[in-house]
């Protein structure tokens, strides 16, 4: 099971300070400690009998505050499934901060704001200050060479999304100037709403808003006017370590004044794509309403501070799918309030989540409101992740007994990844961001909307997966010189990057054509693209590839992949209807787009390359690719070490058979005379042929490289035989401790999407086609409107 990557608190036993030489000093500092402590607490006291008038002079220097200390009422109301009905309100202790200032260091609090040591709050290392705001935990990816300021993170973010959803065409002139200029994003400043840490401890952060200022006129100027809000940006985070933005512009993809709240200044409404509550899947749509904060966080003319506090409030409403039908249409005033499809689609309202301050308290250098405020709500920091945990077991196995949905794999985004052309099988060409592509084709149910976005943090790799990832690169340097075809592994998580490994033959005719105007091909591992990279990036309609043969007269000059595989073995299950989408120029690249790292694991832990498919594209999603028979030549067994496909007769590996554990690949005994049972007897199964051997199973050396003598010797004695064993059992052993805890703590999983079922959703995948299992899923989660009930 996925575990939230929150830090732990640091503990002390307190009982070695009586048998050490020195404990009786060290007692005397504690008392001393103590002491100040009491000292800064009577100060504290008196500070409190201070009138408003009093503290209202600490704003009034000719400068408006840049942060503020927010104390807020955080309420949740479920509505639906009716018997669920649950709602709650906590305190919770939030800051408003100016992006600027706080990375300038000049919301830092000591003693006074220009202490030697922010004790009280600052921008950094958290564990030693009292609060803190550290940029780690705020729109990073974890990618390498990640920009360290939070507002740089910000404009990259606002960049990308504005550059995925504005196409680039044929243009000229004033045109193009027009569209590269709309495309430009420049952050001035930006309101930060967050919890912050507290004595060194990083909890959750459910939501961090942003309320973005840019220039009126392009870049600022001296002289220039105030800056302008036009960007309300959500970073959401679930306990899984996971996080996603939700970019919405001001000014377009707004509801009407009809639809908003009473208070609340702006209104979108978008369809849900990330993973928050286990007891929600992803259906759905969310409407945001917010009401701006009073003014902008930095002011570039000499005003006071303003009379009313910035008290910025948030409101998240969630609603169920509802599909049109002749027979309930919607109304035309009803489709007038909005002017996007979106609306239509929206159902009954299912939950309510509210983040409204009741009191704003500016900072304006001294640590004295802050510690008041810290005083009064002392433990609301702290409690964000149990306050969680309790109202979770309470859905679960109280009143409202809603069962879990487990964590899903990330979607994928338009926000990071390179565009490129998409070519789908019905023919023709759209340049679109190659994130959309991979992961799920256009669904006409889902519409299109100008409200962008996306991940930005993926859960890290376990060790395991690190393992598979290492043997699959390790075998794809070699392979791809055997079988003559490009590879590229295309990952949705923005923190890695995009791997091609590229035959000698090809870079040696890259080399030779360069000068002629063709592009050169990367190294073998290397990213080398740029983000509008013109690669064509062929998916088809039903994104896992064709399931047909290859053409068998291949375009001059371009070397042919063996045909090791049949093409009954490249149509991989009796139901697919997967329409050819590329051609014989084409077919010598395979491009594989994958949302998990569970792509490599499946690879190790699947018996053969035809297997992999059905388990990891077709049936869970993990992955993509651009051609079925490509990848099923890839994946094969080394001509070198033996077979590629079909059963011989050697005998079936140690190691296979092991792989085939939880696999119903056994054809049933007949018990029924009747055909219709004899039938459904031979679907209890998938008659996959298994290869004797597994092609990660020997590592095989490249010639004339001595990097990997070593490995080669290890090989040699059956080394990465035993550590695969060691990593399959470890699995194993895993997933059934995993099913025994479930058991234990009496946790019920929504029927259908236990992990120790995939292998029968791949069966069922297998002999009735994906198709109908998604048609029973959705069906499924109808009835229970995105949430299940689990019955008395």
């Amino acid at each position: 099971m996925p575990t939230s990557t929150l830090t732990p608190y640091a503990f002390f036993d307190l009982s070695t300070l009586w048998t050490t030489p020195a404990s009786s000093a060290l007692i005397i500092i504690l008392f001393a400690v103590l002491a100040t402590l009491l000292g800064i607490t009577a100060l504290l006291t008196s500070a409190m009998s201070g009138t408003p008038s009093e503290f209202q002079t600490l704003t009034n220097n000719n400068s408006q505050p840049q942060a503020y200390i927010l104390h807020t009422s955080v309420t949740h109301g479920r509505y639906l499934p009716i018997e669920s009905k649950h709602a709650f309100t906590y305190p919770a202790l939030f800051m408003l901060v100016s992006l600027r200032a706080l990375e300038d260091h000049s919301l830092n609090l000591g003693l006074t704001s220009k202490s030697y040591w922010p004790w009280a709050f600052g921008y950094g290392n958290p564990k030693r200050r009292l609060t803190a705001i550290a940029p780690r935990g705020y729109l990073s990816s974890g990618k390498e060479g990640e920009k360290g300021r939070i507002i740089k993170r910000l404009e990259e973010v606002l960049q990308r999304d504005r550059s995925s959803r504005i196409p680039r065409g044929p243009s000229s002139g004033e045109k193009k100037e027009e569209e590269e200029e709309e495309r430009i994003v420049v952050v001035d400043d930006a309101w930060m709403l967050t919890m912050p840490s507290f004595v060194g401890w990083e909890g959750i952060n459910p939501l961090t808003v942003y309320f973005v200022y840019s220039p009126s006129k392009g870049r600022r100027k001296e002289d220039e006017e105030e800056s302008v809000f036009t960007f309300v940006v959500l970073e959401i985070h679930n306990t899984f370590g996971e996080s996603h933005v939700h970019v919405l512009k001001v000014g377009e993809e707004e509801d009407k004044k009809e639809l908003r709240g009473r208070g609340y200044d702006h209104q979108w409404t978008f369809p849900r794509q990330f993973h928050v509550s286990p007891f929600n899947d992803r259906s759905g749509y969310y409407t945001v309403s917010v009401k701006r904060p009073s003014h902008p966080p930095t002011s570039h003319s000499k005003v006071s501070a303003p009379s009313e506090p910035p008290k910025p409030t948030v409101r998240v409403q969630l609603y169920t799918n509802r599909t049109p039908s002749p027979s309930s249409p919607a109304t035309p005033q009803f489709q007038s309030y909005f002017p996007t499809p979106t609306a239509d689609l929206r159902g009954e309202l299912k939950l309510t989540a509210i983040l409204r301050p009741t009191q704003s308290i500016p900072l304006n250098g001294s640590p004295v409101p802050l510690l008041r405020s810290l005083m009064k709500m002392p433990f609301d920091l702290l409690l964000t992740t149990a306050r969680i945990d309790y109202q979770a077991f309470i859905l679960h196995y109280g009143k409202p007994r809603l069962d879990v949905f487990l964590r899903p794999e990330m979607k994928w985004t338009s926000l990071w990844r390179r565009g490129g052309t998409v070519r789908g099988s019905g023919g023709g060409s759209s340049r679109v961001p190659v994130g959309q592509g991979p992961e799920e084709p256009e669904d006409s149910s889902t519409p299109v909307t100008g409200i962008g976005g996306g991940g930005v943090k993926w859960q890290d790799a376990g060790l395991l997966e690190r393992y598979a990832r290492w043997k699959v690169e390790r075998f794809l340097q070699k392979r791809v010189d055997e079988v003559g075809i490009k590879v590229t592994l295309v990952p949705a998580n923005p923190a890695l990057k995009v791997q091609r490994f590229v035959p000698e033959i090809m870079k040696t005719r890259s080399s030779t054509t360069t000068s002629t105007g063709h592009k050169e091909e990367p190294a073998v591992g290397e990213d080398g693209g740029s983000d509008d990279d013109d690669v064509e990036w062929l998916w088809d309609q039903k994104g896992c590839g064709n399931t047909t043969s290859l053409p068998m007269t291949p375009s001059p000059g371009t070397p042919r992949p063996p045909l090791s595989a049949s093409s009954s073995s490249s149509s991989l299950s009796p139901s697919s209807a997967c329409t050819p989408s590329f051609s014989w120029q084409e077919s010598a690249h395979l491009r594989i787009g994958y949302i998990s790292s569970k792509f490599f694991t499946t690879l190790l832990f699947c018996p053969s390359a035809e297997y992999s498919l059905l388990l990891g594209c077709d049936t869970e999603g993990w992955f993509k690719v651009s051609s079925r028979h490509l990848f099923i030549n890839v994946f094969a067994k080394s001509e070198e070490d033996g077979t590629l496909h079909s059963p011989t007769t050697s005998r079936t590996s140690s190691l296979q058979r092991l792989r085939l554990r939880d696999i119903p690949t056994t054809p049933p005994i007949e018990t029924s005379s009747t055909s219709n049972s004899k039938q459904d007897q031979k679907k209890n199964h998938i008659p996959i042929p298994i290869p004797p051997t597994h092609f990660l199973d020997r590592f095989g050396t490249p010639t004339n490289s001595r990097l990997f003598s070593l490995y080669g010797f290890l090989d040699s004695l059956y080394f990465f035989n035993l550590l695969n064993c060691l990593v399959i059992l470890t699995q194993f052993g895993l997933d059934t401790l995993e099913r025994k805890v479930f058991g234990w703590v009496g946790a019920r999983v929504v029927q259908g999407q236990e992990p120790w079922t995939a292998w029968e959703r791949a069966r069922r995948v297998y002999w009735g086609g994906a198709e109908d299992v998604q048609l029973e899923q959705q069906l499924e989660g109808a009835k229970g409107v995105g949430s299940v009930r689990h019955p008395q």
